[in-house]
């Protein structure tokens, strides 16, 4: 007997799509992922902060940073995401312990979500969380993992977070 592979149909029907589906992602996925206004910055030849004016739309966001500190790198990958480095994107495991403790509890007591799908959902201004919502963040998180290094991920979601107030990202 012979094996044949997708013998019942032809399995570039189905390839097909999915290949031309991540290529137009590819090219559609945009380079810059946030466009919101910046503090004016400035400093001296020392790179010493010598003063900034809060943003346009009143909130004390630097430019993004060209590298995390790594205390805060070791911080916020063990608080927010311990399997930051191993994970496509979303982690199955901390999405199923979340959805079983929100159930037994009969209220949200903890989240699923990964540091690139907190980066997903900072990029789209923090839309209503839904499982539609959450759905559409795994995929995107997934092709941002595609994309982008760990290490740009990072960057982005020190960058970009909230710390409160209106303080916006790790060197504000």
């Amino acid at each position: 007997m012979k094996w044949r592979i997708f013998s019942s149909w032809k399995w570039y029907y189905w390839f097909a799509p999915v290949l031309l589906l991540y290529f137009l992602l590819l090219i559609a996925w945009p380079r810059h992922l946030f466009n919101d206004p910046t503090s004016t910055v400035a400093y001296d030849r020392e790179m010493r902060l010598l003063g900034a004016r809060i943003s346009a739309d009143q909130q004390w966001r630097f430019p993004e940073s060209s590298e995390v500190p790594e205390k805060f790198r070791k911080a916020i990958i063990c608080y927010e995401d311990q399997w930051f480095r191993y994970h496509p994107g979303f982690n199955p495991a901390a999405m199923i312990r979340a959805a079983f403790l929100n159930l037994r509890h009969h209220k949200i007591i903890s989240g699923g979500s990964t540091i690139s799908m907190q980066v997903i959902r900072l990029a789209r201004k923090n839309r209503a969380r839904t499982y539609v919502e959450k759905t559409i963040e795994i995929c995107l998180a997934f092709f941002m993992e595609l994309t982008h290094s760990k290490q740009e991920i990072l960057r982005l979601y020190a960058s970009h977070a909230p710390f409160g107030g209106n303080v916006i990202g790790v060197e504000a």
